[in-house]
């Protein structure tokens, strides 16, 4: 009976329905025990996603390591893959800028990392580094101190000073940086001594300007700029010399200009040593009438007139090519080099001896005076413009006057051509001196030692007096206005030698009583 009593209440417990209470209980439970189920393999799913973009970004690594925080590791791992791009061309900023926000790395170290390894990198072009930091531009002004400080001390020494592309690119950075510290007015960062010489001009302003040169330049494939200028301002000791070495007909402009632009920085360039943009013209001139001068010297140059006329058609030549550059440069070296191109004939005929009187010296002696003519006229147009000073005040007009009547006395036979020859050559190496009252004196004294007649000599001196200013016709400090009293002035000045300097010229002596 028991039992049976037993048995019925099992029975009515096991299909009783559940109450309310246990319902809501058991639905509780079922509900949490699904949700931690869920989350769980969102957690799973989250951690196999973080995995596969770990094992994508950096293929064989320790995924464990880098899920639980272990920062050794994963600085170990972080910083060789970004030192890699240096190598191998991979646009992982993006990626690396991730994994530095995901797993607690330094962002401000990771992007000058990256950014610094790109730019000492031979295989990423400047539009491919601009186009891979476009999204984060922002980033480098607002770590302006920190970038200043990685590109100077890892950057730039690791730039070939002939990558001016290069250097271009890492000055313009540096140009942004102290642009954004110098408007926000906070204190400015020192990565080099020389600086300091800098402030007047702007370490933004500056920096901006070797960009400007550094691009400039870049076609000149050897020119290392680091010769030029430094971080800390221009290279003083090297500047010229770089400069010289690489200035060529293709060059000179940008040369120039550069030079110009980099004399802006001081308010007084010359006082530092600095050459300007004339300079870099006038190197380039004298390259090219140095070696013309050097060949004059040559004994074995000159073996017949066909010779002479040839190297008068190449110093001709000289000149047409120079002249565009001469006209550009000060008054006073214009003038002197243009001097130059008269006295290039002393050593070439100086050593020659005596000329055949023939109609081929008489045809490049008078080749020679028509080019020496169009020369003093162009003198006349470069010394017009300014005071020429005080060591070439050449009388122009009374030397052209002079040059023209002894070219007709030349063409009539009046004066023979080794005569012709005898007088210009040692006009140009007595006369010439820079004094404008001597200049008719002097040429008309090379005549007479030149076994010039009279005639000859008179009629170019009274064109040379009448033909130049009031004056022009001094000889020293005493007034020379009549031929007679040339000749007594000569006479005076040989005498005076053989006294006082026991120098017989017994030949110039000759030769002024026979004229």
């Amino acid at each position: 009976m028991e039992r049976r009593e037993l048995l019925l209440r099992k029975f009515k417990e096991k299909h009783t329905p559940p109450s309310t209470d246990e319902i809501n209980k058991f639905d509780k439970v079922q509900s949490t025990f699904w949700r931690e189920w869920k989350l769980k393999l969102e957690d799973q799913k989250r951690v196999a996603d973080r995995c596969r973009a770990l094992e994508k970004i950096i293929p064989g690594v320790d995924t464990a390591r880098f899920l639980s925080r272990d920062f050794n590791y994963i600085g170990s791992v972080v910083f060789p893959l970004i030192d890699s791009v240096k190598l191998e061309k991979k646009h992982i900023l993006k990626d690396v800028l991730k994994l530095a926000d995901d797993y607690g790395l330094n962002r401000a170290e990771v992007f000058l990392r990256y950014l610094s390894s790109v730019l000492v990198s031979e295989v990423w072009t400047n539009d491919d580094i601009t186009y891979e930091i476009s999204e984060f531009k922002g980033e480098i002004v607002g770590y302006a101190v920190q970038t200043i400080k990685a590109v100077s001390s890892d950057v730039y020494p690791a730039i070939d000073g002939c990558n001016k592309l290069r250097l271009a690119y890492m000055f313009g950075l540096l140009s942004d940086c102290y642009l954004q510290l110098e408007e926000s007015r906070k204190e400015l960062p020192i990565i080099h001594p020389d600086q300091e010489h800098l402030s007047g001009f702007g370490l933004s302003r500056f920096y901006k300007l070797m960009e400007q040169e550094c691009k400039r330049v870049s076609f000149l494939v050897n020119l290392n700029f680091k010769n030029i200028a430094g971080l800390g301002g221009l290279n003083l000791k090297c500047l010229s010399h770089e400069v010289y070495m690489h200035i060529y007909e293709s060059s000179l402009e940008a040369l120039a200009t550069m030079v110009e632009s980099l004399a802006s920085i001081y308010s007084d360039p010359l006082s530092k040593g600095l050459i300007m943009w004339q300079d870099v013209y006038k190197h380039h001139v004298l390259s090219l009438l140095t070696p013309l001068e050097a060949k004059a010297g040559t004994d074995s140059i000159i073996k017949s007139a066909e010779d002479l006329q040839c190297f008068i058609r190449q110093l001709e030549q000289s000149y047409e090519y120079c002249r565009k550059y001469i006209i550009l440069l000060a008054h006073v070296d214009s003038l002197n080099i243009m001097k130059r191109y008269f006295t290039i004939i002393v050593p070439l005929l100086g050593s020659y001896g005596t000329l055949p009187d023939n109609s081929a010296w008489q045809e490049c002696l008078i080749i020679l005076l028509n080019f020496w003519i169009r020369l003093i006229d162009e003198m006349k147009d470069i010394a017009s413009h300014e005071e020429a000073g005080e060591n070439l005040r050449l009388n122009l007009d009374c030397l052209a006057c002079c040059l023209k009547i002894f070219m007709r006395l030349v063409i009539e036979d009046t004066v023979s051509p080794s005569l012709g020859w005898g007088t210009i050559v040692s006009f140009v190496s007595h006369g010439l001196i820079g004094d404008s009252a001597s200049e008719p004196y002097m040429f008309c004294r090379s005549m007479i030692f030149s076994g010039c007649g009279f005639g000859a000599v008179a009629e170019v001196f009274s064109q040379a007096v009448l033909g130049g200013p009031t004056g022009s016709t001094l000889a020293g400090d005493t007034e020379v206005q009549e031929l007679p009293l040339v000749y007594l002035n000569i006479l005076e000045h040989i005498l005076k030698d053989v006294v006082v300097r026991e120098w017989q010229d017994y030949e110039n002596l000759y030769k002024l009583l026979s004229s």
